[in-house]
């Protein structure tokens, strides 16, 4: 239904709907001067926005937004199972012995 729309924009459909249904939230950012310089030396060189590099930054850091999620499922399906240990009890005083 979009794509043809944004075809020329090379822009996935996702994106796509994401830009034309779900409206941008204005936030404040307190940056110090020297990133904030070179943020628009580079939106300039690329000819694009500041707002465009500060959106291309957060996706790189964030990556696929389920990580954190599937990272906290797996440390709780570890401890869940639990750890083998030698099958043999540790006693405080093996626990905490000091080299």
């Amino acid at each position: 239904m979009f794509a043809p729309i944004f075809d020329n924009l090379n822009l996935d459909l996702t994106k796509a709907i994401n830009i034309v249904l779900l409206p941008n939230m204005k936030t404040t950012l307190d940056l110090p001067p020297q990133l904030l310089e070179r943020g628009k030396i580079a939106a300039a060189k690329r000819r694009t926005s500041f707002k465009s590099i500060v959106i291309e930054g957060l996706e790189a850091v964030l990556g696929d937004e389920n990580l954190p999620h599937d990272r906290a499922e797996s440390a709780l399906a570890r401890l869940e199972k639990g750890y083998r240990l030698g099958n043999q009890p540790l006693s405080r005083d093996a626990a905490h012995e000091r080299s």
